[in-house]
């Protein structure tokens, strides 16, 4: 329900098994606002992730104040995106996010250990403010800033290296209790 704004699916490459099920969908969609761009340089000294990241933000257009990140496995609800921009919007924070908390539909070893760790991860993260990657908004300012556009080039994971850059810049990262977002995944 957030009132305009664009879609960038990042696809590994031309030969990307994601491809297929991607233009099936925009075909029968047709959605105005959804633009598909290919990874085109894969930086070998971070991850996919990070490259990705660093290709879908890259040559934004002019009038975007706000990036928003998220998972491939996020179900966010309509309100996600507005909820998430919302304390950039209002100029409270740097960065806003959310968390994932498991909830397996059979409680087996794997799965249970999951949740523990899902459990441990969400307690830490919120206390000493490290944006989850899965649901995470940041201002336009900060990841097109080359500082942070290099420290993402050699990181493993856009959690900690966005929000360090966020407090080193003596920005806020703020927690929205409302986009924690379930997985079921087993």
């Amino acid at each position: 329900d957030y009132p305009r704004y664009r879609v960038r699916i990042v696809l590994d490459s031309e030969k990307d098994e994601a491809r297929p099920y991607v233009e099936s969908v925009l075909r029968e969609l047709q959605p105005p606002h959804v633009e598909v761009v290919t990874l085109g340089e894969r930086y070998r000294t971070c991850t996919y992730k990070m490259s990705g990241i660093l290709r879908g933000t890259r040559d934004l257009p002019p009038d975007t104040e706000v990036v928003a990140l998220m998972d491939g496995d996020a179900v966010p609800h309509p309100s996600w995106l507005r909820e998430l921009a919302t304390p950039l919007v209002r100029g409270t924070a740097l960065c806003a996010t959310g968390n994932r908390w498991y909830t397996p539909s059979e409680p087996t070893l794997p799965s249970m250990i999951r949740v523990f760790w899902g459990a441990g991860a969400l307690s830490l993260m919120t206390l000493f403010r490290i944006p989850w990657g899965g649901t995470m908004a940041v201002r336009r300012e900060v990841i097109t800033d080359e500082r942070l556009r290099h420290r993402i080039q050699h990181a493993f994971s856009e959690d900690t290296t966005i929000g360090q850059f966020v407090h080193d810049l003596g920005g806020a990262v703020e927690f929205r209790p409302r986009l924690i977002l379930l997985n079921a995944e087993p």
